[in-house]
């Protein structure tokens, strides 16, 4: 067999074996779906058809856990059909660690009212002390410590100094101790009244003062008068502000000498004897800071 015949049956045998590969990949090509084989690629034969897959539902809302705890002893209630179940939540700070309770809050202690003052003023006496004389009087000032231990209620201790014209051409030096206790009728008020009472002690000291018509001679005299009383009187304090008052009083007093109260004393060089009890009245007015 020449050449040429031999090319001519090996290509109807190609032609043939090519035409039946082709007949059995027909019918698989055809049952698989195009859109489940990839380009270039052949799908097995007996492969099952794949099923479409359903359109997506829209979610619904889960419904709310609900928060009340159900009663100890009774069972959580069914779920309805489609609806999930949960669980009752459990109470607050179950599983937490249990703090001790807070100690009680302590009362603040309230402090009672106290006011420091200081007070200072000027004063007039009048002094009886012979009933056939002149009053004598006198002016100076003093000052004293005020502790004011309730709004009503007041002690003080001041010294007062106090000069002045006395009987037979004398004149007077007194230095007094007064002791007070205050008493505020209305201790909220701007304008405050209040009475005023407490005892006394004071020294009077002497100069004979002799008129010559040209000039006064003063001659000290040894003699010297202790005295014991009390007194009582009416004031009113005016707060200006919360730390600064003014104010003025008036009080009448009564004491005894308790030194020698025979002692005699010369005067122009008769003897005349003092009286042993005197009394008058005081006039005093001032400022006092608060603190």
């Amino acid at each position: 067999m020449r050449l040429e015949e031999k090319l001519a049956w090996m290509s109807r045998c190609f032609v043939f074996a090519l035409s039946l590969t082709l007949l059995a990949l027909v019918p698989a090509v055809s049952a698989a779906a195009p859109g489940d084989c990839p380009d270039g690629w052949f799908c097995e034969p007996n492969a099952p058809p794949t099923a479409p897959s359903p359109p997506p539902q829209p979610s619904q809302p889960l419904p709310t856990p609900r928060s009340e705890a159900l009663p100890s002893g009774q069972p959580a209630a069914a779920p309805a059909d489609g609806q999930a179940f949960y669980p009752p939540p459990p109470p607050p700070n179950a599983f937490s660690v249990p703090q001790p309770p807070e100690p009680p809050a302590k009362k603040k202690r309230r402090h009672g009212f106290r006011e420091w003052g200081f007070n200072l003023h000027l004063e007039g006496a009048l002094l009886a002390d012979e009933p056939n004389e002149d009053d004598a009087a006198m002016g100076g000032l003093g000052f004293g410590f005020r502790y004011r231990v309730l709004p009503s209620l007041a002690f003080e201790a001041g010294v007062d100094f106090l000069r002045g014209a006395e009987h037979h051409g004398y004149w007077r030096s007194e230095t007094a101790l007064l002791l007070n206790t205050l008493v505020f009728f209305n201790p909220r008020d701007v304008a405050q009244v209040y009475a005023l009472g407490g005892l006394g002690f004071s020294r009077s000291n002497f100069n004979y003062a002799k008129n010559t018509g040209d000039e006064v001679f003063y001659r000290r005299s040894d003699e010297h008068q202790s005295y014991f009383g009390g007194h009582l009187g009416l004031g009113l304090e005016v707060r200006v502000s919360h730390r600064v008052a003014v104010g003025g009083d008036v009080m009448g007093f009564i004491r005894t000498r308790t030194d020698d109260s025979n002692h005699a004393d010369v005067v122009n060089g008769a003897r005349t004897l003092r009286e042993g009890d005197t009394s008058g009245g005081v006039l005093r007015a001032g400022v006092t800071f608060y603190w």
